[in-house]
């Protein structure tokens, strides 16, 4: 039986929604001002809210606000009654993150379809949380990966699993990028720039987020600016490096000094271990296979 938290100050209208609500079998909690609802909301664990816009104290759209950054709650249907029948008032609930909105006077069967739909929506949300997705980069791509996530409507956890690398994206929005010990920018033009291995993808909700993630920037802007560094990087190692081959050698100098204990390697990886844009440190491998400092090896014809 599904749980509905119906808020409203106006106790008539609590009690003809409630009654609707529970000779329609589902279980109801009541809240008469906000905070008393977000309060009950916490204790009781709804499957959905039904929330009066124009409230004393704490309007509606405060209390969604509030609601979408409570653990477990993020993700909640919201549905809006008010007699507030303005454009205005919608899309500003919409904005504020509710699922639909509902004006008063209501029809019974009306509201039943609507808050049967809103339960149906989050079960499908809830069904694509748990499920996830793995595979191989080199099978699916990057672009793929994220693509997935984004039509998803979901937020996720996306592992780069042979290269300790990860970020977390959904709703246009770049939460986090690690890859080894480099983030930001850093961490995501190297993910691009790798491309292999094994993924997994963890289907997140907001309140995950809201408790492990420090902050967030657009998705699409950090995504291009990654795919344009490493088009470049990818057009001078292979002028210079055809094949990604590996390197040999023990270059001196400190812009290549934490290449020395990994090499061999390969001009990928290379690119990607030495600090800063991938454009330029791209241009030092280049520079630095040129000049000899390291060796390309051909497999099958040894060092060059």
């Amino acid at each position: 039986m599904s749980r509905i938290l119906v808020v409203d100050d106006d106790p008539i209208q609590r009690a003809l929604l409630s009654e609707s609500l529970g000779l329609a079998g589902f279980e109801v909690v009541e809240a008469e001002d906000g905070p008393i609802a977000l309060d009950r909301a916490t204790r009781e664990s709804p499957d959905l809210v039904l929330l009066d816009v124009q409230m004393p104290g704490m309007s509606g759209f405060e209390v969604v606000r509030k609601l979408r950054g409570l653990p477990r709650l993020g993700d909640t249907p919201v549905l809006f009654v008010s007699s507030v029948d303005t454009e205005q008032a919608k899309v500003h609930g919409f904005d504020q993150g509710a699922d639909d909105y509902i004006v008063k006077p209501w029809a019974h069967a009306e509201l039943l379809a609507r808050v049967r739909a809103g339960l149906r929506r989050a079960d499908r949300g809830a069904a694509r949380a748990g499920a996830g997705m793995s595979g191989a980069v080199e099978d699916v791509g990057i672009d793929t990966i994220v693509q997935t996530v984004e039509l998803s409507g979901r937020a996720a956890r996306v592992r780069l699993l042979d290269v300790d690398a990860e970020l977390v994206l959904g709703r246009g929005l770049l939460f986090s990028c690690r890859f080894k010990r480099f983030e930001g920018h850093e961490a995501l033009q190297r993910i691009w720039l790798i491309g292999r291995g094994r993924f997994s993808v963890e289907f997140v909700t907001t309140a995950d987020l809201a408790r492990d993630v420090a902050g967030d920037v657009a998705a699409g802007h950090a995504f291009m600016d990654a795919c344009v560094a490493v088009d470049e990087a990818r057009r001078l190692l292979a002028a210079a490096a055809a094949g990604n081959p590996l390197l040999h050698g023990r270059p001196e100098g400190a812009a290549l000094g934490s290449l020395r204990d990994d090499l061999p390697m390969t001009a990928l990886d290379a690119a990607a271990t030495l600090p800063g844009d991938v454009r330029e440190t791209t241009r030092l491998v280049v520079e630095a296979m040129g000049v000899g400092a390291l060796r390309v090896v051909d497999e099958g014809r040894g060092p060059r």
